[in-house]
Order: C-alpha cells, then sequence, then structure tokens
C-alpha cells in the first residue's frame, strides 16, 4: 500500500514539474467558424469601423494558428489593416497578432490573460465581443465548427428553404453569394469576385462600418458565378449610385444576372468617397428594382456589375441579394382529340427528350397540365398558354430612414423614432431591448412606438420594415436597428419650459430632480429667444459657485447626460470635479455628462465667474438607482 501511494505522489510531482497538466493543442490548424453558445449567432466583423469582433447570422471563416512553446492560438479573420489582420484584446479583428487560450473539447472557451487576470471572450447584449471572468458563462461558451463542415451544412439548410419558393412568396438565397456585402480590408471580397477594371476599390469603410466597393473614372467588370442555384425564378437586387464627372449619359453603369439588367441610380446626395456612401447604403437608399432571371437546369447564374465604355463616373454600390421564387411553371391545355397522351414527350435544352407525367390523359380542349420550366422546352401534342416568367412583385422601399429619438423617459408617451417613409407600403416597427434582429415580423405593428411601456432605464432598438400594398412584395426588416436611449427621468421641451431660476433664493424641482444655484449670480432658463429651432436651457455664470443637482429622495444618481445645441463655451471651461465633455463632430452631437453613484452631483461650473454657453442645453437625462 505504502509503494502504490509513494509511486502516485512520484506521479503527482512529476506532472507539477514537467507541466503536464499545461494546455496541448485543443484544434488542429486551419479554418473555422466559431458560433457563440447564448445566441447562436457566429463570430464576424461590422460595428465601429467595419471591424469590431461582433456575432451575426453569416459569419466569417476563421483561421486558428497554434503556437507550441506558448501553447495559444492566434485567430486571423483576414480583414487587413497594414499588417494586422488577426482578433485581438481589444476585440477588433484587424489587430496585431495575439495569442488566444483555446479550452474545451464539443464547447470551447476562448480567453486572454491580462494583468494576471483571466478573461473569456463572451457576447453582450448588442452582439459585441467583450470579456466576462466567468468562464462558466452561457454566452462565454463557443462551438467551433470546421469551415467545409459549416459551409456544408448552410447549403444545404438554404437550399432545403428554398423548396419552400412560391411565386408569392419568394425565399432568401442570399447565401449562395460569397461576399455580397464587401466587408471592410476583407481579402475574401478578391476571392468572391472576378474584377476587370484599371480603378476598383472592395470593402472600403468609414468609422459607421459599412464596407461597399467602388471604380472611379474607369470601366469595370465585376462578376461572380454561382453553380449550385436551383433551376427556376429569381429576382436579384443591389444598391449602387453613379455620380456624372462628365456628359456621357448614354453609357451608364448597371447590374446584371445573366443576360437581364438594371441601371444604376443617379447619386442625389453630398458624399464623396465610400465612407459617407457606407450610411446611405446601410440606409437603404440607393436599391434597383429588383432584376427578374429564370435560371435552367444546369443552375448557372452570374451576377454582377458592369461599366462597358464611359470614363468620366464615380460609382458606388453594395448589398447584393438573391430571392428565389421557385420553379417555372407554364400551364397547358391538352390540343383538341389528341390521343394517346402518355406518349408525348417534351424536348428540353439541346432536343433531349423527357416523358411528361401525364398519364393516359386524352385532350379535348378542356384539361390542362402544369409543367415545369427547365430550359427550353417544347411539347409535341401540347399547345402553351403560358410562355413567360411569372410577373415578381418589386419590393416595397423604405424611402426615408426613421429618425431615433434622442433620449426618452421611462413611461413616457415620446415617440422612440420619427421621420420615416415608405414606398409601395406601410411602415411596421418591433421594439428590443436587446440588438437582436428578429426572425419574422411577426409581433411588428404599424403604431410608431413610444417609451409607454419601457419600464427600465438603458436603451431600446427599434427594428422596421415596410408591409407591402397589394401591388409589391414586403422588405426586408432592416439589417440595422435604430438605437434609442432610455433614462428614468429626462428634462426637455415637453416638461421644463417654466424653468426660470435666479440666485439661491430658491430652486427648481421637476420630477423629483431638483437644480439649484449656489451664488447670487448664477442662473439657469429655458428659452427660444424667437426661434424654437434654438430652444433650450441657458446657463449664465458670473460668480464662482456653481450648479447642484440633487436625486428624487431615496434615490441616487449613476448618469446625468446634458445634450447641448453645440459646442460653444462647454467645450471651453472648467466644468467641475466628475463632469466631462464629450463631443461626436460626425453626428453633431454635444454631451456634458456626470458620471458616479451620489445623492447630489458634484459642482458643475464651479469656479466660472464668466460663463455664458451660446448652445443652450437640449435635454437633461437622469439614470437613478436606489440609495443605499
Amino acid at each position: 500500500m505504502k509503494r502504490k501511494r509513494l509511486l502516485l505522489l512520484l506521479a503527482l510531482l512529476m506532472t507539477a514539474a514537467t507541466g503536464a497538466t499545461a494546455q496541448t493543442e485543443t484544434l488542429a490548424d486551419g479554418s473555422y467558424y466559431v458560433k457563440n453558445g447564448a445566441l447562436s449567432l457566429y463570430m464576424a466583423a461590422g460595428g465601429k469601423w467595419g471591424t469590431q469582433g461582433i456575432v451575426n447570422e453569416r459569419g466569417l471563416d476563421l483561421i486558428f494558428t497554434y503556437n507550441s512553446g506558448t501553447k495559444t492560438y492566434t485567430i486571423d479573420s483576414r480583414l487587413y489593416n497594414g499588417d494586422d489582420h488577426f482578433l485581438g484584446t481589444n476585440f477588433y479583428m484587424d489587430a496585431p497578432s495575439f495569442g488566444w487560450t483555446v479550452e474545451g473539447e464539443n464547447s470551447f472557451t476562448i480567453s486572454a490573460k491580462l494583468d494576471g487576470v483571466k478573461h473569456y471572450l463572451a457576447v453582450d447584449q448588442n452582439n459585441i465581443l467583450v470579456f466576462t471572468e466567468d468562464g462558466t458563462a452561457e454566452n462565454a461558451q463557443w462551438t467551433i465548427i470546421p469551415k467545409a463542415d459549416n459551409e456544408n451544412a448552410v447549403l444545404t439548410a438554404g437550399l432545403d428553404a428554398m423548396k419552400a419558393a412560391t411565386a408569392e412568396n419568394g425565399v432568401d438565397a442570399t447565401f449562395l453569394i460569397a461576399s455580397p456585402g464587401f466587408n471592410r480590408n476583407d481579402k475574401r471580397n478578391a476571392e468572391a469576385w472576378t474584377i476587370e477594371a484599371n480603378h476598383l476599390e472592395m470593402g472600403g469603410a468609414g468609422s459607421e462600418g459599412n464596407g461597399c466597393a467602388e471604380s472611379f473614372n474607369s470601366t469595370f467588370t465585376l462578376s461572380q458565378t454561382l453553380s449550385n442555384a436551383p433551376a427556376g425564378v429569381y429576382t436579384l437586387t443591389a444598391q449602387g449610385f453613379y455620380n456624372q464627372n462628365g456628359s456621357d449619359n448614354e453609357n451608364l453603369p448597371y447590374f446584371y444576372a445573366n443576360d437581364e439588367k438594371q441601371t444604376f441610380k443617379l447619386l442625389e446626395d453630398q458624399v464623396h468617397n465610400m465612407s459617407g456612401a457606407g450610411p446611405l447604403f446601410t440606409q437603404g437608399k440607393y436599391t434597383i428594382d429588383p432584376i427578374t432571371v429564370v435560371v435552367a437546369e444546369d443552375g448557372v447564374l452570374t451576377i454582377g456589375a458592369k461599366l462597358e465604355t464611359n470614363t468620366t463616373l464615380w460609382s458606388c454600390w453594395d448589398n447584393f441579394k438573391l430571392t428565389y421564387y421557385g420553379p417555372l411553371m407554364y400551364s397547358v391545355t391538352l390540343a383538341d382529340g389528341t390521343k394517346d397522351a402518355g406518349k408525348w414527350t417534351a424536348k428540353v435544352g439541346e432536343g433531349q427528350a423527357q416523358a411528361l407525367p401525364i398519364g393516359g390523359l386524352k385532350g379535348d380542349g378542356s384539361e390542362t397540365v402544369t409543367l415545369q420550366y427547365n430550359g427550353r422546352l417544347k411539347v409535341k401534342g401540347v399547345k402553351a398558354t403560358s410562355d413567360a416568367a411569372p410577373a415578381v412583385k418589386p419590393a416595397a422601399t423604405v424611402t426615408t430612414v426613421p429618425t431615433g429619438a434622442a433620449v426618452v423617459g421611462v413611461g413616457k408617451t415620446t415617440e422612440l423614432v420619427s421621420g420615416g417613409a415608405a414606398n409601395g407600403g406601410t411602415l411596421m416597427y418591433a421594439v428590443t431591448t436587446t440588438n437582436t434582429k428578429p426572425t419574422s415580423t411577426a409581433g411588428f405593428s404599424d403604431a410608431v412606438p413610444t417609451a409607454q411601456s419601457i419600464t427600465a432605464s438603458g436603451k431600446v432598438y427599434v427594428w422596421y420594415y415596410v408591409k407591402a400594398d397589394d401591388t409589391h412584395t414586403d422588405s426586408e426588416i432592416a439589417a440595422t436597428a435604430i438605437e434609442v436611449p432610455v433614462a428614468d427621468i429626462v428634462w426637455d421641451a415637453t416638461n421644463i419650459s417654466d424653468l426660470q431660476l435666479w440666485g439661491t433664493d430658491e430652486s427648481y424641482t421637476k420630477e423629483g430632480v431638483t437644480l439649484s444655484c449656489n451664488a447670487e449670480n448664477i442662473s439657469a432658463e429655458w428659452a427660444d429667444y424667437g426661434d424654437p429651432a434654438t430652444a433650450g436651457i441657458f446657463f449664465a455664470v458670473f460668480g464662482s459657485g456653481g450648479y447642484t443637482f440633487t436625486a428624487p429622495t431615496g434615490k441616487a444618481f449613476t448618469k446625468i447626460e446634458m445634450k447641448a445645441q453645440g459646442p460653444d463655451g462647454w467645450n471651453e471651461v472648467n466644468l467641475g470635479a466628475r463632469w466631462a465633455y464629450i463631443e461626436d463632430g460626425d453626428n453633431e452631437i454635444f454631451t456634458v455628462t456626470w458620471t458616479g453613484s451620489a445623492a447630489s452631483t458634484d459642482k458643475l461650473l464651479p469656479d466660472i465667474d464668466d460663463f455664458s454657453g451660446s448652445a443652450p442645453v437640449k435635454s437633461i437625462a437622469f439614470y437613478l438607482v436606489d440609495a443605499e
């Protein structure tokens, strides 16, 4: 017994000494899709700059390479920022090379040890990659699937789904297209598309992140041949515009599907590059009318874009989308007096004969039979009553994307969005508390959503699509939701137009929040000075002391956000402890923010003796918790 114990002890000591418990190679080097256990969505790139780590329905094939020295893996996205094309601890897919620890068998964790603490890769409520220190959390579990296995499964599932397509209800077949949306700096773009051009760039994007493609002052041909397309009727849509730098308006860029074409639209917005074009495409602008094409039994469909002779244009495009409407069916009538119907034949393609499945029918001019189109169809003894593809209704479109409210208050009747418009139908809306796109239109409503049913502060996401009228088909649900901040209490034009506060003799309270001046020569008042567009709170300080906000009884502030109409004044002064000025010039958002946890704030503008910011505050959002 002692000998067995000594041998066991020796084995344990040898294990500790040699590091035998250290991680060995978990995966073979290769390309994989990485699927999140909580959301069943795949690791991909998008968000800010188009290269932020996210999860979505399509995903990216990622290259895992093992380093036996560090016992870690690099994760190569093939999205290149110079020489950087890896998933980094900043959660961007174009970061410098970094070694990740991958552990597990059927379900895996992906982690990094930073400052001595193990951080596990996870996904937040906005579908963005984040860290968690809880390696058992469901959103930190990943299934890692070999590229070929996943792509075969996606193809099989997609082809099965296409069997449900009808002339009235098409099925999305975009999965047949490689790189339909031109991810930013993605090497896959050039592999997916065949290019003939002097100047053509794919995958350009700005901070908004939607990659697209362009050609400048050059003829071009962009093409991709799909070889797995089931026979039948398809529509192809895409987004594209041209900007005329010359006078040739006859030879313009066009999208095509086999021999069918549709011209790009003329640019009507003031943009000059792909960074400016990306947001327009995200809004659904410049979508062409559907191109209808019939694919024969050979399953060959070639799609793309082309400009043949004109070299005085800037062309920009994005988002190829393919929809399948099922096999093309012909209704035919049996010819009068025809006999031996079971012997009739249909000639398909180059004269190949195929028996018709109509048994012993005899024609008297009344019986009909339906034949599936499969190329060029000729029927002996049968006269066709229809010889063209069924008419495909164009999709309804969003002509003006709704604008999200700057901020709304919990339980208020404030509309979450405004200004949306549609062609060919009615805008429909749905609201979610996570940034997860609805899988169907069930639960959408034509009523513009409000904050009335919202019970907690944070963010909500408004999704929308166009429900078609009789002459159109429904649009897709928008790919990107409208994000709307929700605060516990909001001061704005709806409730504080009576604000008139001067000196220390009085304070102002609205919905439980109190604003006080801490010196005689300090004021705050709501005014518009004759122009409602400039309405807001004007703060004026001519003596030190500043302002204090006090939370409702039993509550504490965690954050206060004041939205100013512009930077004037706010960007030049000492705002006070825990106050900060944040500017988003591209979107013209100017915010003065306090963060902390207290029943009253640190003083705003405490040591200023001459402040009269010409940019009024349009709204103040208060975020609260129960006081301890």
